[in-house]
C-alpha cells in the first residue's frame, strides 16, 4: 500500500499497444466518478502481484495500485517479463526474489528484496525452478541445491 494511503485504483491495462512499458489508467477507487489518467509502469518494476477479490494489487516499492483483472489473465501476459506463480493468489517479479528456503510440509518461504515473504504452495513449487535454472545456470539439476525443487 502506498504510505498513509490507499491504494490507487486502475482499469485494465492495455497490453496491445504497450511494448516495455504497461499502460495502464487510474483514478479513484472503484465506484467513484472522476477523471481518469494514463500511467505507465514498467513491468520490470513491479515486485509482485496479489488477487484481491475482482481485483489485483500491483506491488511496485513503496506504492501498491489496483487493477480490476483475474490474476490468470495476467500471470499470463507478465510471463515474458520474468513473473511466476507461486500461489493461487500470488505471481512474483523473479528479479526481485532474494531467497527460497524449505517449510514443511511441503512448501517453502520465498524472500523478496525488501522483507516481503510469501508462501510458496506445492502445486506451484515446480515453478520456482526457473529461479534456479537463473541462480545456478541453465542446467540446475546437477547442482546440489536443486534437491530442493525436486518435483
Amino acid at each position: 500500500m502506498k504510505r498513509g494511503g490507499e491504494p490507487k485504483a486502475i482499469n485494465s491495462p492495455d497490453w496491445e499497444n504497450c511494448s516495455s512499458n504497461w499502460n495502464a489508467s487510474h483514478g479513484n477507487p472503484p465506484g467513484s466518478e472522476s477523471m481518469q489518467t494514463e500511467r505507465f509502469i514498467d513491468p520490470a518494476e513491479v515486485n509482485a502481484v496479489e488477487a484481491q477479490g475482482n481485483y489485483i494489487l500491483l506491488r511496485r516499492g513503496p506504492d501498491s495500485y489496483l487493477l480490476r483483472s483475474s490474476i490468470s489473465e495476467l500471470a499470463e501476459k507478465l510471463e515474458p517479463y520474468g513473473f511466476i506463480r507461486i500461489h493461487r493468489s500470488v505471481l512474483v517479479n523473479t528479479s526481485y526474489v532474494q531467497e527460497i528456503e524449505p517449510w514443511p510440509p511441503e512448501r517453502y518461504l520465498l524472500r523478496m528484496r525488501g522483507g516481503k515473504e510469501y508462501t510458496v504452495t506445492r502445486t506451484y513449487k515446480g515453478n520456482l525452478r526457473s529461479i534456479a535454472e537463473f541462480w545456478m545456470g541453465s542446467n540446475p539439476t546437477r547442482h546440489p541445491a536443486n534437491k530442493l525443487l525436486k518435483p
